[in-house]
């Protein structure tokens, strides 16, 4: 080969080895690898457009229009709305984390204050008793300026208790302080009194004053205490039928209880209006005729009264009523609590015996004055088929009494029939006056007829202030009733009947004057200085009110009113005057009032100037109505 011959260069095939991959078949298998992933990722298309379409599809099957979608505008309140919300969300969670978390005085609670009261809750009239107040500080937080306070029941006597006290009525107990987790108690000592079956309450109050704070808090704790048993007891006995009149006898048992001994006792009676009791075993009280007092009581005690039932003038008949009382020490006399107590209405029966008393037109109540006179009858009536023989009729008075002297003035009775009279002291308050009428000063006594009837009269004066001194009488209540002593034919045995008693009140001795004095006017008016004047030395008055009429053409300028006291006021259209005053103590003895009244017309028919003058006023002490009528102002001729 020559050297300008260009090589030649030969291209050999040769078959490739199988081991080796040729790019042919390495293109094929990626054309068949991804013929497979087309097919899968098909299969996963159809099955998520199926799923789409189930989902999207309305009730008919078909999928709606996806190519067009519609945006709303966003509310801008409602942004701000949700941003308010937020903000106050956060603001609170910062101001909780700052209260409870950062304030030094969020481990006090109130409520871990543990206050209570435990004792008896029934007890027996008189018992001793043991009361245990406890506190407990139950967290963290010590307590400061602590006082510990207790407000017993009424009839609770204090004896001692585990504690000193720190006030003279023995309820209060200062403690220092009362450390976190500390607790104590107070011991209370004493004997409870109270009426049977009242319920009283013990109440305590725990105040202190947390560390790190400056105001008090105060836990309060009550007990409930009911007196559930007398260590007394009381019976009374009555007879089932009471003849109106007739004498009766009432036997009151009063039984302690064994190994008991009851201080400080009384038994007392209220007979209300139907009941007048004579004489009693043992006597009654000095200052008082229906008051027993019995302490101290170890053994039963019974007490007979003997009086009379009388009729009522109304169908209702007022039950009697029994109690025994007593108080919790001489120191506390005013404290009275019941034992027990006992009430019965009697059945009253009538008989063919009627006595009865009137005075001054009244035979149950009536109102008297100081110097007024009782205008009395007595009237004794058979109204049976037997007559009856030996007939004695006695009226009888209890009456307010000063130094042995009653109120009523004996000395001056009027009693045409001149009946023996006796007197009897019954209290250092009440004498007892009686007349009494017989064979030897009345005839006709001496048989009563079947259906007759026999009256005496009598008038007897009540004094005035001058006669006793007024001021210094207890009570202002007078008794009156009238007793018949009579024999049936083949006894001889006296029968006694008594009639239904009287009351009589003593009211003020107020009294009412008028003066009048004439003169005239520089033009020749007559004129009229009238002077109204009230006068009181017993019991205080209220609600004064004088009231008159003015005839005639006349004046009555205010400016001529001269007042001691109260207002006075004139309608000059009615012509009526009227003068009120609140209240006439009993260190005013005398009010005047004094006004003019001006004739404008002296007309010479005119008898009256002035109309007669109503007084009306209240007895502070016995609550009743005082009615007066005073002269009027008459003209000369």
């Amino acid at each position: 080969m020559s050297d300008d011959q260009e090589p030649k260069i030969e291209f050999i095939k040769k078959p490739l080895e199988s081991s080796k991959k040729t790019p042919s078949s390495s293109h094929s298998k990626k054309r068949r690898e991804s013929t497979r992933g087309n097919q899968l990722d098909q299969s996963i298309r159809k099955k998520i457009d199926a799923e789409l379409v189930e989902i999207y599809k309305d009730k008919d099957g078909q999928l709606p229009d996806m190519t067009h979608f519609e945006k709303r505008k966003r509310s801008r309140l409602l942004r701000a709305l949700f941003v308010l919300i937020l903000s106050c969300a956060v603001l609170g969670a910062v101001a909780w984390a700052g209260f409870f978390v950062l304030s030094p005085s969020s481990g006090f609670s109130q409520e871990r204050i543990v206050f209570s009261i435990s004792g008896e809750q029934e007890a027996a009239i008189g018992a001793d008793v043991h009361y245990r107040i406890r506190y407990r500080n139950d967290q963290s937080t010590p307590l400061s300026r602590v006082v510990l306070q207790v407000r017993y029941p009424n009839g609770f006597v204090f004896r001692e208790s585990n504690l000193p006290t720190t006030s003279e009525q023995h309820d209060e107990w200062q403690i220092p302080q009362v450390d976190a987790f500390e607790s104590g108690y107070v011991d209370i000592y004493g004997t409870l009194y109270g009426s049977i079956g009242q319920e009283q309450s013990l109440r305590a109050f725990f105040t202190y004053v947390p560390e790190n704070f400056s105001s008090e808090f105060q836990n309060i704790a009550t007990l409930q205490i009911k007196m559930a048993e007398s260590p007394v007891t009381l019976k009374v006995e009555v007879p089932a039928d009471s003849v109106s009149g007739a004498e009766t006898t009432l036997t009151i048992t009063v039984t302690p209880q064994e190994g008991k001994t009851v201080d400080r006792l009384a038994l007392m009676l209220d007979p209300g209006t139907t009941f007048l009791l004579k004489k009693s075993d043992p006597v009654a009280d000095q200052f008082d005729n229906q008051r027993w007092s019995l302490g101290p009581l170890s053994a039963e005690k019974k007490i007979t009264l003997r009086g009379v039932f009388s009729s009522p003038s109304g169908d209702q008949v007022q039950p009697v009523v029994f109690r025994l009382i007593g108080w919790p020490s001489d120191e506390k006399k005013d404290a009275v609590f019941t034992y027990d107590e006992e009430t019965f209405t009697p059945n009253i029966v009538e008989t063919s015996v009627v006595a009865r008393t009137v005075t001054n037109g009244a035979s149950e109540k009536v109102s008297v004055r100081p110097g007024e006179i009782l205008h009395t009858s007595v009237v004794v009536q058979n109204n049976g088929d037997v007559a009856l023989k030996d007939v004695r009729v006695r009226a009888v008075f209890d009456a307010p009494s000063l130094e042995g002297k009653s109120i009523l003035n004996w000395a001056k009775l009027d009693d045409p029939e001149d009946g023996a009279i006796v007197g009897e002291q019954i209290t250092p308050e009440v004498r007892r006056g009686s007349i009494t009428w017989s064979s030897k000063e009345i005839s006709g006594l001496s048989q009563l007829a079947s259906h007759a009837q026999q009256e005496v009269t009598f008038q007897l004066p009540v004094k005035n202030g001058e006669e006793i001194n007024l001021e210094s009488l207890k009570n202002q209540t007078i008794t009156g009733h009238v007793e018949m002593t009579y024999r049936l034919d083949g006894e001889s045995q006296p029968h006694v009947f008594s009639g239904q008693p009287i009351v009589i009140t003593v009211n003020s001795d107020f009294s009412f004057e008028i003066r009048d004095e004439v003169g005239s006017t520089p033009s020749g008016q007559q004129t009229h200085a009238i002077t109204w004047i009230i006068s009181n030395t017993f019991h205080e008055l209220e609600n004064i009110r004088v009231s008159a009429s003015v005839y005639g053409q006349t004046n009555v300028p205010t400016s001529s009113f001269v007042l001691s006291a109260g207002t006075a006021t004139y309608d000059a259209k009615d012509q009526k005057l009227l003068w009120t005053v609140d209240r006439m103590p009993l260190t005013v003895d005398v009010l005047p009032f004094q006004f003019s009244v001006v004739r404008t017309d002296n007309n010479p028919s005119q008898t009256q100037l002035v109309s007669k003058v109503e007084v009306h006023a209240t007895d502070a002490v016995t609550k009743e109505e005082i009615i007066l009528l005073g002269d009027e102002v008459l003209l000369s001729p």
